[in-house]
């Protein structure tokens, strides 16, 4: 049985908040895994907090801090886990139902990968799904390791983004986590900083 904490930051996301952890929930319905969701209210001015505290799941926690950005709120939610493997979610997506397990399996079989990332799609107005359009990566259903990451992220869609990985907190914390001072990319950057090592 696996554990796993899932990171939402939320500013001003009342009108979807509540689909995002419903879709964590279900998520883990019949997985048997444990899991926490870590909500960072970062100083909203909506009534999204009042839509997490409704939720009376000890498993979802809701924790509040003045607005400081995305990274902060992030940071904040991967200090207050107490697991060793983080998710991420932001507060205005959504998980498919098998997200979860993929990410566990591609733990299983990649220990020695530094994160672990699924496809994702592009939501668009009137609920138009459109898939991700990835280079240099093998076309589905391939898992594996990816060999050039700066490759893949040159030519096509970024090849991981914040609401489709999975890592090790003590990982994130040998890399700094977020960098707070960036007010864009700070998780492509995070991305590239893994990539590196």
């Amino acid at each position: 049985m696996g554990q796993v904490s899932i990171v939402v930051p939320a500013y001003n996301e009342s009108g979807i908040v509540g689909k995002t952890v419903e879709s964590i929930r279900e998520a883990f319905r019949d997985s048997g895994h444990e899991f926490e969701v870590i909500v960072v209210n970062d100083g909203s001015t909506d009534n999204g907090r009042e839509i997490v505290a409704s939720y009376r799941d000890p498993r979802i926690r809701l924790i509040h801090q003045e607005n400081q950005g995305v990274s902060a709120a992030r940071n904040r939610g991967v200090h207050e886990s107490t697991t060793d493997f983080i998710a991420f979610l932001d507060a205005d997506d959504e998980w498919e139902p098998d997200h979860l397990e993929v990410l566990l399996r591609l733990k299983r079989n990649f220990p020695q990968a530094g994160a672990y990332a699924t496809a994702y799609l592009y939501v668009y107005p009137g609920e138009k799904l459109v898939p991700a359009k990835f280079r240099a990566i093998p076309a589905a259903p391939w898992e594996g390791i990816l060999s050039d990451y700066f490759k893949a992220a040159a030519l096509g869609d970024p090849p991981i983004t914040s609401s489709t990985v999975a890592l090790k907190k003590s990982t994130l914390e040998e890399l700094g986590g977020f960098k707070v001072f960036l007010k864009r990319g700070e998780d492509l950057d995070l991305w590239a900083r893994l990539a590196l090592r």
